[in-house]
């Protein structure tokens, strides 16, 4: 893997009519790109921020604002392209951009199906992949889907039309099992980041592929892109040495999603926590460092 400069520091690519924000941390000769969920108000470093202490300290980490999150600019895609494979392909530019070759990749949910396509499109360039509860990937065998088809949507499509406080706590308790840990300065912030982005854009679709699926249900009902949402298919694709985690008490990807891509990835482990929604990297965060710092050092 290709060393890139000094870090901490942060920069922008300007890319494709669109602005891609970034950060590095760490220091060491293997990097780990981080991604983001995909939720309003979402970036990687509000996803990630409480493990970056301990992931940082043998590795240098790229977090990436997806373009629709945090502080990038929104989506340029074509309208029938795929997100997930518009997303890998920024990913790949801005690697590129800064130096790196080859890494490793941890992605939750909208990330990990990111992250999933990009080791799909470039093999050569993914090294391990961390995959929490990844959108796309996921295959549920017990249950329909979850509520995301349904209730979870309208929550989040909720938050687009009317940012507030409330609409936006909503959405956030439903990513965890002990809604405590949705607190007022993560509401805060979450909704100042998304309230900046909406002001940025000026088009007649929203900021990102993902809201513009949101808003877009049919008498409540989310209508996929199965480009990106079958990523399952292709699960016998992807060799590259997997960790998928998930929570147990996971709404948007129930656990049971985690058995096709466990069965069809060549290379694939799972892990699984116990009183535990969609962010098991906040609700058990010494545990996942210490797995993923495990994982990451093996062979």
């Amino acid at each position: 893997m290709n060393a890139i400069a000094q870090s901490p520091y942060s920069g922008y690519l300007d890319l494709d009519r669109t602005r891609v924000f970034y950060e590095v941390e760490g220091a060491g000769t293997e990097t780990v790109v981080l991604l983001h969920g995909g939720g309003p108000g979402a970036s990687s470093r509000s996803n990630f921020e409480h493990n970056l202490p301990a992931l940082s300290v043998q590795r240098r980490l790229l977090l990436v604002d997806l373009p629709g999150y945090g502080r990038s600019g929104p989506a340029t895609q074509a309208s029938r392209e795929s997100a997930f494979g518009y997303y890998a392909g920024v990913v790949a530019g801005l690697m590129d951009h800064i130096g790196v070759g080859r890494a490793h990749f941890i992605g939750n949910s909208l990330g990990g199906g990111v992250a999933f396509r990009f080791a799909e499109m470039f093999p050569e360039r993914t090294g391990k992949l961390v995959l929490l509860g990844p959108a796309g990937v996921s295959y549920p065998v017990f249950s329909p889907s979850g509520r995301i088809h349904t209730g979870l949507g309208e929550r989040s499509a909720e938050v687009l039309r009317n940012p507030s406080e409330e609409s936006m706590r909503a959405f956030l308790e439903e990513m965890v099992y002990d809604r405590k840990r949705i607190t007022d300065g993560l509401v805060a912030e979450r909704l100042e980041a998304l309230t900046a982005l909406l002001s940025l854009d000026n088009r007649d679709d929203p900021a990102s592929p993902i809201f513009d699926m949101w808003l877009g249900a049919e008498d409540g009902v989310v209508k996929f892109n199965r480009a990106d949402f079958e990523s399952w298919r292709t699960c016998p694709r992807v060799t590259a040495p997997t960790l998928l985690i998930w929570g147990r008490d996971d709404h948007f990807n129930p656990v049971d999603g985690a058995l096709y891509p466990l069965r069809y990835m060549p290379n694939a482990q799972l892990h699984v926590f116990g009183r535990c929604g969609h962010w098991a990297q906040v609700e058990h965060q010494a545990e996942f460092d210490a797995i993923i710092l495990d994982f990451l050092a093996e062979g």
